[in-house]
């Protein structure tokens, strides 16, 4: 247990750290005053900064991209959240960025524009992608003709029951049944119909077939 902790708490900061990126991107160009002592960025190092922190954030929405696709596209807030993060604050970025670099008369500085604006296409594709793929929850029938699992498992259960009886048991039970259906459709308890689905269903799937035959109508 110790050992996983050890392996799981840097795993966590790293990953946080790395799902913050276009925050931290857009923190290093930023040229507004959020404290009066904050010194403006230096665009020389500045500017590569904000390239590199978008760098990993388009890295790691592409990793969170393909996962999203190979497990089901289920509805993913925290990958909702973390393409919003590169949709808004990429193009906010290379903009700071753009500032910088005029005022200053940097060179080469273009090049570092296209982790953030590749961070907000990735993000933007997703956000498209999980708003037309996605799927909202798990499906729920998985049992015999549209049966809930829950329901499936439980007539499974019944059907293994019943084989467990000798033929002479089942043929008893059959017998009391048959004659529980007879008077219950006498007394007009229950239809014609579903007497007959009774009277036809396997002593397993007598729950099932009665249900069915009281939704139908």
């Amino acid at each position: 247990m110790v050992g996983v902790l050890i392996w799981a708490i840097p795993a966590v900061i790293v990953y946080l750290a790395a799902y913050l990126a276009p925050v931290w991107g857009l923190a290093s160009v930023y040229t507004g005053r959020i404290a009066s002592a904050a010194p403006d960025p230096d665009p020389e190092t500045a500017i590569p900064r904000s390239g590199v922190f978008f760098l990993i954030a388009a890295g790691l929405m592409l990793i969170s991209i393909v996962h999203w696709l190979v497990s089901g596209r289920r509805r993913n807030g925290l990958y909702q959240t973390q393409a919003a993060l590169s949709l808004v604050l990429g193009p906010a970025s290379a903009f700071q960025a753009m500032v910088l670099a005029r005022d200053e008369d940097v060179s080469g500085w273009e090049q570092w524009l296209i982790p953030s604006l590749g961070a907000a296409v990735l993000g933007g594709m997703f956000l498209i992608a999980h708003h037309i793929l996605g799927v909202a929850k798990e499906p729920r029938d998985g049992g015999e003709g549209g049966e809930p699992v829950s329901v499936a498992s439980e007539q499974d259960k019944r059907r293994q029951q019943v084989a467990k009886l000798s033929v002479a048991q089942q043929e008893s039970m059959r017998s009391d049944l048959d004659a529980a259906v007879d008077d219950l459709e006498r007394r007009r308890v229950i239809a014609s119909a579903d007497a007959n689905h009774a009277r036809r269903a396997d002593l397993g799937d007598l729950t099932r077939h009665m249900t069915r035959s009281a939704n139908e109508r």
